[in-house]
């Protein structure tokens, strides 16, 4: 199990980004939480196996629903949280 905090950069905020991304990480099996942040961005800390954290990571670089993204942080990290699902905060 890995951990994985993403940042994206873009048209992200108020185009259905975290809905999509939550719909795509609940399809990878994962769990944890998406949110927009105060400057504009997208961020979303993920836990599961680390090709499904991979496979997300891709789709947040692509984009989903009406999202142009320029740009996505990424921080691999060990296990620090405990979620039981995928969560819109």
């Amino acid at each position: 199990m890995r951990q994985l905090k993403i940042k994206m950069h873009g048209e992200v905020q108020g185009v259905g980004m975290r809905i999509a991304l939550r719909a795509e990480a609940k399809r990878q099996g994962l769990v944890g939480w998406v949110t927009n942040a105060p400057d504009g961005t997208v961020e979303a800390l993920s836990i599961g196996n680390e090709a499904a954290l991979k496979e997300l990571l891709g789709w947040a670089e692509r984009g989903g629903g009406f999202t142009t993204v320029s740009g996505v942080e990424a921080d691999w990290q060990e296990v620090t949280e405990d979620f039981a699902e995928y969560a819109i905060v």
